[in-house]
């Protein structure tokens, strides 16, 4: 910013960076792109301090899923997912999308696939690799959406990396109980315990 008052005439306390990632000189907005486009080559450099008046916590959220599961087999798909999730004032609508696209990616995978196996005797892992070691791939993946809960008037930052993915696999397994009519109550979600619980197999 100070590189951008020189650059603009303005001075420095005269530009703001807005919440919806603007810059206002006072007359008018600058997108985040054209600051940053008159921003010299050798970049600035800023200093910043604590304001407790921006952090905030309890954040909240609620996710839904669709998912269809095959009987015959146990195998469930995730189609889509949703999550209506609060955090605060948002700093970087994408890599906060992404953020939340990525907690719902880490909880369908603790939903469907994730478990540590270990050894009784010696207690070491037995699938110590991704071979072994179930996670979703790119084909697995669903729609995200994700919409911003802002009902509570935020005040201030908070984070959104746990609370994003707890809920998902919640989710997923009432979607599947929907779906099948029967409760799975362990994680994960595998074929073996789908089928157990619709009386296939013992």
């Amino acid at each position: 910013l100070r590189a951008l008052a020189g650059s603009t005439n303005q001075p420095l306390d005269k530009l703001k960076v807005e919440t919806d990632g603007s810059v206002s000189n006072g007359e008018k907005k600058l997108s985040w792109d054209d600051a940053c486009k008159r921003l010299p080559a050798g970049g600035v450099t800023s200093v910043g301090t604590w304001n407790a008046d921006l952090v905030q916590g309890n954040v909240r959220g609620a996710q839904f899923a669709e998912v269809s599961v095959d009987t015959e087999t146990g195998r469930v798909r995730v189609h889509r997912l949703l999550a209506v999730q609060d955090s605060g004032i948002i700093m970087n609508p994408l890599t906060w999308r992404s953020q939340v696209n990525g907690g719902m990616i880490q909880g369908m995978a603790w939903a469907l696939s994730e478990v540590r196996l270990t050894d009784q005797q010696t207690g070491r892992l037995t699938n110590p690799n991704f071979e072994t070691y179930k996670i979703p791939g790119a084909k697995d993946m669903p729609t995200f959406d994700v919409i911003q809960y802002e009902g509570h008037n935020p005040k201030g930052v908070a984070g959104s990396a746990e609370a994003t993915n707890v809920a998902t696999a919640t989710a997923i397994a009432n979607a599947v109980y929907n779906a099948i009519g029967v409760r799975v109550a362990e994680l994960p979600l595998t074929p073996q315990r789908i089928l157990t619980a619709l009386g296939r197999v013992s």
